[in-house]
């Protein structure tokens, strides 16, 4: 159904978007540690570069991109709200009425 497919697609950007925080989290991890280990190393104070970020200043945002692994993963976990008997039965009318 439509809220089938509404579903899946909802579960593949959520999945997108969650990867997304989890690798730029990852990547602000990693450069704070660099930032530290630079710091320990130095003995005076030096200027930053001029292309390194500014404190309290947010980067703009950054595109979501859904893959198909997205796709398969949410697919996984999407039920379908029609049951096999209510497609049966919905099926079953179709060809009743269709036929007049």
């Amino acid at each position: 159904t439509g809220a089938d497919l509404y579903a899946l697609c909802a579960d593949a950007w959520m999945r997108s978007a969650k990867r997304l925080l989890s690798e730029e989290e990852e990547a602000r991890k990693q450069q704070q540690q660099q930032q530290q280990q630079e710091q320990q190393g130095q003995h005076q104070a030096t200027l930053p570069a001029p292309d390194a970020p500014v404190r309290g200043k947010p980067d703009p945002p950054k595109e979501v991109v859904v893959t198909q692994a997205d796709f398969v993963g949410a697919q996984k976990g999407v039920v379908p709200s029609v049951t096999a008997q209510s497609l049966a039965e919905y099926q079953s009318l179709r060809a009743k009425y269709s036929e007049k």
